[in-house]
């Protein structure tokens, strides 16, 4: 004979074994002990954000409390950051006259930045061709960079045409060359002078970019808002009833030197112009100078 016995499992599992019995209660036991692990963690990490939150509000009420007082931290105070330029104005003034056979260019010989004195005798006038002057004020390393531009292509001028370039094509020449450097244009305001076609003079106003006027007189530089005036009563005599504009030579040359020294009177970049002694000044010593 045979005998089964079937036996009723634990009221305390949900399974048929007691090693089945054992290992969910010890699942619900893990899984209730990391569940409260979480749990603590979050509302451990809660606490923290709340303190380090309280803490920045704390220390900005501060330094706004601080700063109302005029107390700024170092460490917060605005950064100033030093920007790069790379222009100078040197300053210095130019000008030139033109009348009839003749065309008279000027400029002082100092050299400044700031409110120092780099040079006394540096010239702003170069010859270009036997009958053309540039004259500039601006920034001296442009107008040295200029100049060999120019020079380099009036020399490849005379070599394809077989003769210098006439003031009127060195004039437009210049234009040229500053309107093709404008979007970084050379730091230089510029003057063309010499003799047109049929001997008489010729002037030449810019600007940084190469827009050209051919204008009676002009002045560029530092002094141009002290000197302009006086010319403009001397020569055009805008506000005068009768007017007689200096036509010789030796009048507009003793003209020239009283503008620089009333510009000097103001203008601490510009320099006296010494010349060689006119009629006038024939007992008085002038320093002579190439300008």
């Amino acid at each position: 004979f045979f005998f089964l016995m079937i036996r009723r499992p634990p009221r305390s599992t949900q399974s048929r074994s007691s090693a089945a019995s054992d290992v969910y209660k010890r699942q619900v036991s893990t899984q209730s002990t990391w569940g409260e692990f979480f749990l603590r963690n979050l509302n451990r990490k809660g606490r923290m954000f709340r303190d380090e939150r309280r803490d920045k509000e704390v220390a900005v009420e501060e330094v706004f409390k601080q700063a109302s007082l005029g107390n700024l931290p170092a460490t917060l105070a605005p950064v100033e950051h030093k920007q790069f330029n790379p222009y100078t104005f040197n300053a210095g003034s130019v000008v030139a006259i033109a009348g009839p056979k003749f065309c008279l260019v000027a400029g002082d010989t100092r050299l400044s930045e700031g409110y120092s004195i780099l040079s006394r005798n540096t010239s702003k006038l170069v010859p270009l061709t036997a009958d053309t002057y540039i004259a500039t004020s601006g920034m001296y390393a442009d107008f040295i960079g200029l100049q060999k531009v120019l020079k380099a292509r009036i020399t490849q001028y005379k070599f394809n045409i077989g003769r210098e370039p006439t003031t009127e094509s060195t004039a437009q020449l210049l234009s040229h060359t500053l309107y093709g450097k404008r979007f970084f244009p050379f730091y230089t305001f510029n003057l063309i002078a010499g003799l047109d076609e049929n001997g008489d003079g010729a002037v030449y106003g810019y600007d940084a970019i190469g827009t050209i006027n051919r204008l009676p007189y002009a002045v560029q530089g530092s002094g141009k808002s002290l000197i302009l005036p006086i010319l403009d009563n001397e020569i055009q005599g805008y506000n005068k009833v009768k007017h007689t504009p200096p036509q010789d030579l030796n009048q507009l040359q003793e003209l020239i030197v009283d503008v620089f020294t009333s510009a000097a009177e103001r203008d601490i970049y510009t320099c006296l112009l010494y010349t060689s002694p006119s009629p006038r000044d024939r007992q008085k010593s002038r320093m002579p100078s190439s300008a």
